[in-house]
C-alpha cells in the first residue's frame, strides 16, 4: 500500500486535501506510520498539503511528529477536528481517492476507490472545506 500511496502522491502537481480518520483511529503509529511516509515519499516539492486527522487519530501520532511534518519539502499545513467520518483525500482537484474500511478489522481497510468524476471531486472538496473551516492548527 505504501508503494501505491507513493505514486499516487506523485501524480500531485499542485495540492493535495487528506483527510484522516477511521480506519486509523484504531490503528497503532507502526501501522500508520509506513502509510504517512509513503504519503511523504512520493510527495514533490512545490506541493502544498493539507492534512486533517481526527482527534482520535491525533492520539496515535508520537511525539517526533511534528519533527517529521518540519523536515518535509512541501508545503504542510496539519489541523485537526474531533470527528471525520471517512478517510479521504483530493489530487488537485481532479481526483478523489476514499478509503474503503476492512468489515472485519476496525483497524485496517481493503482498499481505495479512486474517482475522477468532477462532480464527485466537488463535492468532496467541498466536504473537505469545510471540515477544515472548522478545524484547529495541530502544529504551530
Amino acid at each position: 500500500m505504501s508503494t501505491a500511496l507513493q505514486q499516487h502522491m506523485r501524480t500531485a502537481e499542485n495540492v493535495v486535501q487528506a483527510a484522516v480518520g477511521p480506519p486509523y483511529e484504531d490503528a497503532t503509529w507502526e501501522t500508520l506510520q509506513s502509510e504517512v511516509e509513503g504519503f511523504f515519499d512520493g510527495a514533490n516539492t512545490d506541493l502544498s498539503v493539507d492534512l486533517l486527522f481526527s482527534e482520535k487519530v491525533v492520539t496515535v501520532l508520537p511525539d517526533r511528529f511534528p519533527h517529521l511534518i518540519e523536515n518535509q519539502s512541501a508545503d504542510i499545513t496539519v489541523r485537526t477536528i474531533p470527528e471525520i467520518a471517512l478517510s479521504f483525500d483530493i489530487v488537485d482537484n481532479v481526483e478523489t481517492t476514499i478509503d474503503v474500511l476492512h468489515p472485519v478489522s476496525g483497524n485496517d481497510r481493503v482498499g481505495v476507490i479512486g474517482i475522477n468524476d468532477s462532480q464527485v471531486v466537488s463535492e468532496f472538496e467541498q466536504y473537505f472545506q469545510q471540515l477544515w473551516t472548522n478545524a484547529v492548527p495541530l502544529l504551530e
